[in-house]
Formats: C-alpha cells, structure tokens, sequence
C-alpha cells in the first residue's frame, strides 16, 4: 500500500457520525422508560442502543489518530483534559444532589459519597465494577474508560507499523469479539459492568479505530458500496438479541472501522451541515441526557413518560438544549481555564 500524508481537514462525516452514535444511546435510554413497540427488526436495534458505544470508542481512536498522525507531540494529555474535563466536572456538579439523596447521611452513606466523588473526580469510576449502577456511573463510566485509552494512545500510536498493522488488527478482533461468547460458555450469565464498562475489555474497540485510521493513512480506499454492505452488516448484527452488548462484536466492530473509513473519504452534502453542528455538540450531549435522565426519573412527568415519541421529542429537545449550553461554555470556550486564568492574573497583578 502507498503511504499518503493525513491532511488536517475536517471530516464532517465522521462528525455527523458521533451525533449518530450519540442519538443511538438516547434512542436505547428513551426507550427503556418511554417504550414503544415498532415491531421487529426496530425494536431491537433500539434495545441494543448500548452498542452505540462500542461506534464511540472505535470513532474516538480513529479521530486521534487521524489528527496526530505518527505521534501527538507535546501537551497532548493536557490538551485532552482541557477537551473533555469541564464538561466532564459540569455533570457531576448537576447531579450531586442525586448522590446526597441515594447515599443518604449515615456514616455508610457519606463514606459512599466521599469515595464516589474520588472516583468521579479521577476518572477512575468505571475500574471499580461494583460502582457501576451508582449515582451517574451507569453513563459517565465512558469518559473513565476514555481517560485509560487517552493515556495509551501515545504508546499504542508508536507501536503500530506497517509491519505488524494485519496482526495488531486481527488481534484486536479476535480479543473484543471472542470475550463474551467464551464468556457464555462458562457462565450464561453476563455480568454487564464487569465486560462492558472495564476500560480494559473495551480497548480493542478503540485500538481497532486507530488502524483504521493507520490503513487510511497507508491509502485503504472504501467505496460507498462496501460502505453500504458494511452498514447492512451492522444493522443485521443488531437486530437480534446479544448479551453484553459485545455479543456480536466480532462482525460489529470491523464494519464500524469500515464504515468510518468509508465515510471518511466522501464529501458532506450541505443538506447534511446540521447534524454536523450536532455532531460537535455530541459529547455534551452524552453528558446532558446523562444528568438529565437522572432528574427526569425523579420527577416522572406524565407529559413526557407517558406521550410515546412526542415524550422522546421533548427530551431530545431538552437535552439538545442543555447540549449547547454545555458545548458553548465547557468545550468551545472553556469556561472553566479562562475562570482560572483571569484568576490567575488577578494574583499576578496583585503580587506586583
């Protein structure tokens, strides 16, 4: 394969999938408090929403590939921190209240709550399984599982090479896609927070994104034909029941990879720019119906829980909403280092 130069450009389409991806969790949350029957194969492409997931790890090494190129240069992890935390830290400051109330005062409860907070703060919530379906875990253990792969990436990048892409690939398959089908064999049942939330059983996924990437770089061309063949690929994997939600990783995640690189090389039409405008807000979106779903389940309004796809529409909307808030002070502008820097020289001139 001739090797070709990775041209910073935006890729709009690969953006319009984050929103996708996105949308497909919400889709999977909505549903399981607001459920409507649409009947073979929907219903259960919807329930196995979690799945979206597995598009977000493989999207996010792919991405980081794609913009570091052979290595990620200096402050790249202070540059991933200043990406995600505020955002991150704006969540868990909203839904504190939830945590008081599920702890509860007693010393069990505020030992809960004080250990929880570390975790959260850290990063570290989801290599602690048992936190899993704890205050906002049960969403945020992402962005933990994110953290492990953002503090790999440097390494991962520099020992992947020409020489050994097919089997760092075909290894990456055989780990993500096998561990819960050998796992069935031994124990029917699958321990959900154990497989599908430790950063370690997910860094496949994202490993997989980041030779897509490389084959990308080396001159892998995929046509929209094969694009489509693997879209149909994974729609049919998820139309059936699986377990874990990785059951049927070993077709799911290679077509994921596929679809991206496939994706990657077409022009964005300009009817399609406003899921592209979604797709930068993707994030805060996760974090947003995260928090939100959190406070709706507390309140259950009767005008959203029990209106069917006009109660989906008003808490797409809402979130979107919160979305941008979001996006606009924690992503785009930073709120939180600009705080810090006018801070900052307020000492500075204070001192002098």
């Amino acid at each position: 394969m001739k090797q070709t130069t990775l041209k910073p450009t935006r890729l709009d389409n690969v953006t319009i999938l984050r929103f996708i991806a996105a949308l497909y969790v919400f889709l999977y949350h909505a549903n399981a408090r607001i459920h409507i029957d649409f009947e073979w194969p929907i219903n259960w492409i919807i329930s196995n929403g979690a799945v979206g997931m597995s598009l977000f790890f493989v999207l996010s090494g792919f991405i980081l590939t794609y913009t570091y190129g052979d290595t990620v240069g200096v402050g790249y992890f202070k540059k991933r921190l200043n990406r995600i935390f505020p955002a991150y830290l704006f969540c868990g400051l909203i839904t504190l209240p939830f945590l008081f109330m599920q702890s509860g005062m007693s010393t069990t409860g505020i030992v809960k709550s004080i250990t929880s907070i570390f975790l959260y703060t850290t990063a570290t919530q989801s290599w602690v399984t048992p936190s899993f379906f704890y205050w906002n875990f049960g969403g945020t253990w992402s962005v933990s599982t994110e953290m492990f792969f953002y503090a790999c990436f440097p390494l991962i990048l520099k020992n992947i090479n020409r020489d050994n892409i097919h089997l760092v690939t075909m290894a990456a398959i055989a780990f993500c896609g096998l561990i819960i089908p050998l796992s069935l064999v031994y124990n029917p049942e699958i321990q959900i927070p154990i497989y599908y939330a430790t950063p370690i059983y997910r860094l496949p996924e994202f490993i997989l994104g980041i030779v897509a990437a490389k084959y990308m770089q080396y001159g892998l061309k995929i046509k929209w034909p094969h694009t489509l063949i693997a879209l149909a690929i994974l729609l049919v994997a998820t139309s059936f029941p699986m377990k874990g939600y990785m059951q049927h990783n070993i077709v799911i995640v290679p077509a994921i990879a596929l679809i991206l690189v496939g994706i990657a090389q077409m022009n964005t039409h300009k009817a399609f720019k406003p899921f592209v405008w979604m797709g930068e807000i993707s994030y805060s979106f996760y974090l947003m119906q995260c928090a939100g779903f959190m406070f709706f389940d507390y309140i259950k309004p009767s005008f959203i829980y029990n209106n069917g796809l006009f109660g989906w529409l008003i808490l797409y909307v809402i979130f979107t909403i919160a979305a941008q808030f979001s996006y606009s002070l924690f992503e785009k502008r930073n709120i939180v280092k600009l705080a810090f820097r006018k801070l900052a020289g307020s000492e500075i001139k204070r001192v002098a």
